[in-house]
């Protein structure tokens, strides 16, 4: 069978998802997020089951429109994670895609003063994938809209905090961008932006996944963007990378 359809051997799937369930529990994160979700049932009780994520992690989707059977995510741990807001975004051009947006804060232990740092924006996307040229200027377009309305969001939470911008938190993008270093990759540095893996390795990962058609592609990032003074305009300080990697842990991020 061709690569891109997997959907149709069940077995297959389930196999290689349930990977994905047991890699996931390892890692202990607090936020995940995860683009190609598919929002059937069958699909969505092996994460969102207490078999699966469902104990551990609440889940937040944002479906494609136009029938779409799928859409981006995020499942953020209960115990750590207090979901302050949720913004759907759909761009509304051709391809029918989408990103979602939370305003979270980390949950404080026991008796412990709040931390000025707690709140966070998260933004998941997934754009076009570009089979013609057309679809790479559909991306930024996507891309131009999704900077437009995190902007926006930014402003009104300026304006929210009393024009007080040492108040606002970091930001995070991430997602599957279909395409590497090239105008949305730039577009995301205009707009202050820092890609993860390079921040922390010194240059992106060459391979992130493989397409349906079977090409290996690094399409996959994590920006970030700090709070404070420096949250519109740019800049470093206040975001630490500790550690950016391709999983599972081990594997090279130079060929599939």
């Amino acid at each position: 069978t061709r690569r891109g359809m997997e959907a149709r051997s069940e077995s297959t799937w389930k196999a290689r998802h349930r990977k994905c369930v047991s890699l996931i529990s390892e890692m202990d994160a607090a936020i995940i997020g995860v683009q190609e979700y598919w929002f059937k049932e069958y699909f969505r009780d092996l994460y969102e089951s207490k078999a699966g994520l469902g104990t551990r992690y609440k889940f937040i989707g944002h479906k494609r429109p136009h029938h779409k059977e799928d859409g981006v995510g995020f499942f953020t741990d209960r115990k750590r994670i207090k979901i302050l807001d949720v913004r759907n975004i759909t761009y509304g051009f051709h391809g029918s895609r989408v990103a979602l947006l939370l305003h979270a804060r980390a949950k404080n232990a026991a008796g412990s003063e709040p931390r000025k740092d707690s709140e966070l924006i998260v933004v998941n996307t997934h754009l076009t994938f570009p089979h013609s040229t057309s679809d790479n200027a559909l991306r930024l377009k996507q891309a131009t809209k999704l900077m437009e309305l995190v902007e926006d969001y930014t402003s009104n939470l300026r304006r929210a905090k009393g024009g007080d911008g040492t108040q606002l938190p970091a930001t995070f993008i991430m997602g599957d961008f279909n395409g590497g270093v090239d105008h949305v990759y730039h577009l995301l540095e205009k707009h202050g932006f820092t890609s993860s893996y390079s921040a922390r390795n010194g240059s992106e990962a060459s391979v992130t996944h493989m397409t349906h058609n079977g090409r290996s592609v690094g399409v996959d990032f994590i920006w970030f963007r700090p709070g404070g003074a420096n949250a519109i305009g740019g800049g470093k300080r206040g975001v630490k990378v500790a550690s950016s990697n391709v999983l599972p842990r081990g594997i090279t991020a130079r060929e599939w």
